[in-house]
């Protein structure tokens, strides 16, 4: 059966250019800010019963001190209504942390809160505040965006009081590095992405002096991660991620096979998945399945992988061997030929044969300092399962120079104007683009490439293929796209929605693509909207949570993509 084919599509990147002050405004603004009600009296412009004066700033501590006498675990507290479950957040947990045992917060409690965002995200929102005298101070150095919208920038939630865009609590702040005990056991801070910590998904790796036990994921049949984590003292989660020595940036990894030959191939040593990546890292454990469960087709049963059928294929620059299978018909080897590689039939279309497959080394295997065994693919045969086929428009209100920068984890396959660490182009008001290095005119930015950790859906919509064109023209109105936008889309995503009775159809926003894909315009612009379509086929209707789907105002100067996932 062959495997499912995921190409990311984004399609339209819209510059609007405005001249004014605000950006100026916003970075002269008071560090704190008073955001709420029963706030002491004198109203401030965000809210009519507001006032600029937070809590006192006395008694401030050398932040090297503790500052928090942490509870052993967090307390779980009933629900304190900060944001309506109907529109802004769903399963909202709220817990007490700890209390602070000095500075200008003495006394007061720390507040973790947790929700599901109900617009486009992949995961909870993990926001922290203070509680002082019944009052409620937001920490934002230690919170994702609050107020829920697309443009993080909704309703104000009376209930909060103020907020810190700089305060600083040193437990919660963690290291960019760790090394472990071992060489070449350093380890790399991952951005966060909230989490509560449960042991039991873990083993233990080493003991860190000072930041206490590492973890790692514990072997499964599920996916896994495959990060190393650590508990802050919140109970929350930090990441960290592994970088083998021999890997570069340009992931050409430095071997030599045993035949004596250099290897020039690039390789990925993480399983890809929509258009970014399951985990961390792509982790074989003795006695598991050696294929993901994502991976394994119909009516097949997945060898476990042993060490035992590994044979010698070279060693790495610093002298480590590295492994191949021994058995050249592994089903890893022929779900990788059949299912993974694909550039359209036989070898007369650009297929290899098997044979030359198999001696284009498409997989080896190195123990890491860690004791585990990873596996890496050759770059040339991973699924097609990228960021395809972006398109970029740019329309500025006047003609203005534009900077455009893309950083896609998985990086580039493809690029049009060439991508040479960014596109400066020239952009008119008609959508014209002029790149300033050749002159060639283009009418948008072109690029393919992969993206970062990728979590399929599991809210959205269940659409019959007779309604597939009113449902897109709906959703996307609804999104905010425009006339030209919504036929762009359609036009690229409706034929490949037809082969089914029906579908399952979700979307991401901005915040998620933010992750998958990091996208830098210069000059800055006021307003990003960011959209990625996920879909899958379906014989029957299933019963599926919906999402809220939400517009946000083009104000000042304004990016628009949208993009999907094609399977």
């Amino acid at each position: 059966m062959k495997t499912t084919k995921v190409i990311f599509i984004t399609l339209g990147v819209i510059l609007v250019l405005t001249v004014g002050v605000a950006t100026g405004l916003y970075f002269t603004r008071p560090v704190h800010t008073c955001i709420g009600q029963d706030c002491d009296g004198q109203a401030s412009a965000e809210s009519p019963n507001t006032t600029t004066n937070p809590p006192a700033a006395d008694n401030i501590v050398d932040q090297t001190d503790q500052l928090m006498n942490w509870n052993t675990a967090p307390k779980e507290l009933s629900n304190l209504n900060f944001f309506d479950s109907n529109t802004v957040y769903g399963d909202q947990k709220y817990y007490d942390v700890g209390e602070f045992t000095q500075g200008k917060y003495k006394g007061g409690k720390l507040i973790l809160f947790t929700g599901n965002p109900l617009t486009m995200s992949l995961h909870a929102d993990y926001i922290r505040f203070v509680k002082l005298d019944s009052k409620y101070t937001l920490l934002t150095k230690y919170s994702d965006p609050v107020f829920v919208g697309e443009s993080g920038d909704g309703p104000i939630e009376p209930k909060i009081n103020y907020k810190e865009d700089n305060f600083d609590i040193p437990e919660l702040d963690f290291p960019s590095i760790l090394n472990g005990p071992e060489k070449n056991q350093k380890l790399k801070y991952v951005e966060d992405k909230w989490e509560m910590f449960d042991v039991s998904k873990y083993d233990v790796v080493f003991l860190d002096n000072q930041w206490g036990s590492v973890y790692t994921d514990k072997p499964s049949t599920k996916t896994v991660k495959n990060g190393f984590y650590l508990r802050a003292p919140d109970g929350t989660i930090r990441t960290y991620t592994y970088e083998p020595p021999f890997m570069g940036q340009d992931r050409i990894a430095k071997l030599t096979w045993a035949d004596g030959t250099t290897n020039n191939d690039e390789y990925v040593s993480v399983e890809r998945t929509g258009c970014g990546s399951f985990g961390y890292a792509s982790v074989k454990y003795e006695g598991y399945p050696i294929l993901l469960d994502t991976f394994v087709r119909e009516g097949t049963v997945p060898p476990r992988f042993s060490s035992t059928e590994l044979k010698l294929a070279g060693k790495t620059a610093d002298g480590d061997d590295i492994y191949d299978l021994k058995d050249k018909n592994n089903l890893l080897l022929k779900d990788i030929y059949n299912n993974q590689y694909d550039v359209g039939g036989g070898e007369s279309d650009g297929k290899l044969s098997y044979e030359k497959f198999l001696a284009s080394h498409p997989v080896f295997f190195w123990k890491d300092p860690f004791d585990r065994w990873l596996k890496f693919q050759n770059y040339t045969f991973q699924p097609q399962a990228e960021c395809g086929k972006p398109v970029i428009y740019l329309y500025p209100e006047t003609t203005t120079d534009v900077e455009v920068t893309l950083n896609p984890e998985g990086g580039f396959t493809y690029t049009e104007p060439v991508y040479n660490n960014g596109w400066e182009v020239t952009a008119k008001p008609n959508g014209q683009l002029v790149e300033k290095t050749s002159g060639k005119t283009y009418p948008y930015l072109f690029w393919e490439g992969r993206g970062g950790l990728y979590k399929s859906p599991e809210k959205g919509f269940v659409v019959a293929q007779n309604d597939v064109h009113a449902f897109l023209v709906k959703s996307l109105g609804e999104l905010g796209l425009n006339q030209k936008e919504s036929a762009d889309f359609i036009e690229f995503w409706e034929p490949r929605m037809t082969g089914s009775p029906y579908y399952f159809v979700s979307f991401y926003g901005t915040k998620v693509m933010d992750e998958l894909a990091p996208l830098t315009v210069t000059p800055k612009p006021d307003t990003v909207i960011r959209i990625l379509m996920d879909f899958s086929p379906l014989l029957a209707p299933i019963k599926v949570e919906p999402i809220k789907l939400q517009s946000i105002p083009r104000n000042g100067f304004t990016v628009v993509e949208w993009g999907g996932v094609l399977r």
